[in-house]
């Protein structure tokens, strides 16, 4: 059997999807604003201030280990429509980059895809 082909897959066609996949990242990606901020959304105080944790909690993750606890592997913001959740994920990024940035580590893209887009 040829180097070239295992598993019944071609690396050309690995290397393809691994192309697709580079300019799908890069059509999905937003640049923010440095202008919002936590106050940008109204209400919500309970959501804001978990979604404040878990950008602590992202920058220090001994403190989570040292409690026992895992690091998050993500976060839903489900609700209505026109109820802040993608204003809520625009803030919690920017603040997340404006923190890491402080701590002297890279800024955090964001990426803006629908749940249709996942099918």
């Amino acid at each position: 059997m040829c180097g070239r082909r295992r598993h019944g897959w071609r690396w050309s066609a690995l290397l393809d999807r691994m192309t697709t996949f580079d300019a799908w990242i890069d059509e999905h990606r937003v640049e923010l604003p440095d202008t919002l901020t936590w106050d940008s959304i109204i209400g919500h105080a309970e959501a804001k201030q978990q979604l404040r944790g878990m950008v602590s909690a992202l920058l220090n993750p001994d403190a989570l280990h040292a409690v026992g606890a895992a690091l998050p592997r993500g976060v839903i913001l489900h609700g209505d429509p026109g109820t802040g959740k993608t204003m809520s994920a625009r803030v919690f990024a920017v603040e997340l980059s404006r923190a890491a940035q402080a701590a002297g580590r890279p800024p955090v893209p964001f990426y803006e895809i629908m749940a249709s887009e996942l099918t």
